[in-house]
């Protein structure tokens, strides 16, 4: 998954090119991806800068925070400030209500900004005001990345003779077919990335599922079924006490996942959530969350499913990170919703 902050810019394209004159096109690129450039209000004749395409205008800027991963928001604008009071106020909805981008970097003084921004702070060169929608300490931060780290280092460790048992007994299971599972998610923002279980289905799953969907038993974008019939008699036995799920602590050593976070969805699903829904984008997935200590799969409404991420995004601090792995460890042992 590619690191760096993707940004989608908010001005006109002579105010990208200063941006870029003044930072340096490769300087920019290598610390940064920049997704492309709006300009204000109505469509019109773009205004051309080198290096970054022009998205069109403001008018399509709920549609694409929505389709895709943006980490910031710069908002750059010579215009009046009455112009920029009325252009700002949607602007900040668009946030507010989906949490998506985590970050909106203001290049302008605003009345609205004094009421909703976090801190100023210095951005590719800029001044700006630097508002977030979901607020976390850096302490919250170092520490929760920190218990990532050393839990899955350890985990893996220790676990190494248990992935090795396992990968044999499906290896043996089926030798033509490959012990893991790419699972193709996406991160914190939208970003995809690739995490692994052990595979616990046959190996046409995918293609299979999509003559099965009647049979859905979760009320949404998500697919669950008991007694999934793609499902491998070792799969069953893995998937009953969660062991398909613990390759994914590579992905929270590479910091694509955390222990504790909302589960990611696939592109398919995300592409099908309401507005609210895409609120669970806005933080760092995890292997467990409130949905795990709250009967997983017993719950059969995807918005019942999904309403337990914004109460924990809402809520997240170091203790309740914890209080939810110790919980995590009998909920799992007890197989409680297993499937």
């Amino acid at each position: 998954m590619d690191k760096r902050p993707f940004v989608l810019i908010i001005g006109s394209g002579t105010e990208v090119r200063e941006l870029l004159e003044r930072n340096g096109s490769r300087s920019v690129e290598s610390r940064h991806k920049l997704l492309g450039y709006m300009e204000w209000g109505a469509p019109r004749e773009p205004d051309p800068a080198p290096d970054i395409p022009c998205l069109g205008t403001t008018e399509t800027l709920r549609d694409f925070i929505f389709r895709n991963p943006v980490d910031v928001v710069l908002l750059l604008s010579s215009l009046p400030p009455t112009a920029c009071e009325e252009l700002l106020e949607p602007i900040l909805e668009i946030g507010l209500s989906l949490a998506v981008p985590t970050k909106l970097a203001v290049c302008l003084k605003s009345e609205t900004l004094e009421k909703t921004c976090i801190r100023h702070a210095r951005f590719l060169s800029t001044e700006t005001a630097m508002m977030t929608t979901v607020w976390r300490s850096r302490g919250y931060l170092f520490a929760k990345r920190a218990l990532d780290c050393l839990v899955s280092a350890a985990a893996l460790l220790l676990l190494s003779p248990l992935f090795l048992a396992i990968a044999l007994a499906i290896k043996l299971s089926d030798p033509r077919e490959p012990v893991f599972y790419p699972w193709r998610v996406l991160g914190k923002n939208g970003k995809p990335f690739v995490g692994y279980k052990f595979r616990t289905m046959v190996p046409n799953a995918d293609v299979l599922k999509q003559q099965m969907l009647a049979f859905n038993e979760m009320q949404g974008p998500v697919f669950k079924m008991r007694n999934d019939p793609r499902t491998t008699r070792l799969g069953v036995i893995l998937r009953k006490f969660s062991l398909d799920e613990l390759p994914q602590l590579y992905s929270v050593l590479k910091g694509d996942m955390s222990l504790v976070g909302p589960r990611p969805p696939s592109a398919q699903e995300a592409a099908e959530f309401e507005f609210w829904q895409r609120r669970k984008l806005c933080v760092t997935p995890g292997i467990s969350c409130l949905w795990q200590i709250n009967g997983r799969n017993e719950i059969r409404k995807f918005s019942e499913w999904v309403r337990l991420d914004p109460q924990y995004i809402q809520t997240a601090s170091f203790s309740l990170d914890l209080k939810i792995l110790l919980l995590t460890i009998p909920a799992v042992l007890s197989t409680r919703g297993a499937s």
